[in-house]
């Protein structure tokens, strides 16, 4: 029965963790070109940290997840 808990428990984590990927990948899409790159440049700071707040709202929230249809198109360039 433990191996089952454990089990189960392991179907969670990774369903939590599929949903923060999917919800970060939506909003790093959204974000202005600056934003992204001070991301990048600094994953740590200001911009990240508040970037990482908002993504795990959404994520814990019971709201429904962005489809790959719903991201935003890439610049042309």
């Amino acid at each position: 029965m433990t191996a089952r808990k454990e089990k189960s428990n392991k179907n969670v984590n990774l369903e939590m963790a599929r949903r923060y990927e999917s919800v970060w990948h939506y909003r790093f899409a959204e974000l202005s070109d600056y934003k992204r790159k001070m991301i990048i440049e600094e994953p740590e700071g200001r911009h990240a940290n508040a970037f990482a707040h908002e993504v795990a709202q959404q994520a814990e929230s019971d709201a429904a997840l962005p489809s790959d249809e719903d991201l935003p198109l890439p610049p042309n360039g």
